[in-house]
């Protein structure tokens, strides 16, 4: 193991977070089928469970922006927006994927995508392969965080500056493996069905790799837990959407750590790739997450910290 294995690091993450615009297709259908493309955000309506007074609490309809590259079912149009999908994963009956691996688009062969960050674990949150490996097939600095390294995942949305979160991730564990080579690479790990979502067998996921996985609130690391900013459908107002919260440089400043980093945090500025901060202790990390806590969690905002999808 080397120092780089070792990193405590805090880890602004963009990714794409346009919502999917559908078909006629699939508006006459009602479903939005496997992605084959560009990834998108969704606008998500499950079951869950979320944080309060300090327990978890099960919710019968939760709403979150979230990746589920799945097939999911188009409830209905927001009054102010695209769709609210219910996340669904289609099986024949001898249980493999309807969806098949590669598909036809524009005349060459696709990949069907993968969901990364997961965050419809049993047993926590997951991000496998998402910057991992560079175009020269390097590993990159995201497949090197250590146990306590925060990951707060979001999107440069609207053409705007600032930075609209959809998923905080604290490490808990990981495991190290290589896609390429191994059958069952994750058995034992992460839970069933997740090699063929993430795409293993067909190519998608591939290389050198560290699987993380989610502290969650009965398996913290010093406190901390990942989760992602949601509301109780109850609460929000009929056939309405609502903003994924920001988070901005300013919000992330007068913070207490053993030293302060030459940059900021966050940077307001970002499109794409990750920013990573170095040479922070543990304590410095949960002093970050309950600032990000009190940022994040607001209007009504609530810290889910599991979601369902159905087998159908």
């Amino acid at each position: 193991m080397t120092n780089e294995d070792c990193a405590l690091k805090f880890v602004q993450f963009l990714h794409p977070g346009k919502e999917y615009i559908l078909t006629n297709d699939e508006i006459s259908a009602g479903e939005k089928e496997w992605n084959y493309g560009a990834h998108f955000r969704k606008f998500i309506k499950t079951k869950g469970r979320y944080m309060k007074g300090g327990q978890e609490v099960d919710a019968d309809e939760l709403l979150f922006w979230g990746e589920w590259e799945p097939e999911s079912i188009v409830e209905k149009r927001c009054s102010n927006t695209g769709w609210i999908h219910k996340p669904i994963l289609r099986l024949s009956p001898n249980g493999d994927f309807n969806a098949p691996p590669t598909k036809l688009l524009s005349g060459k062969i696709e990949n069907r995508r993968n969901t990364d960050p997961y965050v419809f674990g049993d047993d926590g949150f997951l991000y496998t392969l998402c910057r991992q490996v560079n175009k020269k097939g390097h590993r990159t600095k995201m497949s090197y965080l250590a146990k306590g390294s925060i990951i707060v995942f979001g999107s440069n949305v609207n053409q705007r500056q600032n930075f609209a979160v959809d998923t905080v991730f604290v490490v808990q564990d990981y495991k190290d493996y290589d896609a390429g080579t191994d059958e069952t690479p994750l058995d034992g790990f992460a839970p069933p069905l997740y090699k063929e979502l993430m795409g293993m067998a067909i190519g998608e996921c591939r290389g050198e790799l560290r699987c993380y996985k989610g502290a969650t609130p009965h398996n913290p690391i010093n406190g901390m837990y990942s989760f992602t900013p949601c509301k109780l459908s109850k609460s929000t107002k009929e056939n309405t959407f609502f903003e994924r919260p920001i988070l901005t440089a300013s919000d992330m400043q007068s913070l207490h750590l053993s030293v302060q980093p030459s940059k900021p945090l966050i940077a307001d500025r970002m499109n794409t790739n990750f920013k990573s901060t170095a040479n922070l202790t543990i304590d410095d990390m949960k002093n970050i997450w309950d600032r990000l806590c009190e940022i994040l969690l607001k209007e009504d905002f609530l810290a889910g910290t599991h979601f369902e999808y159905e087998l159908i």
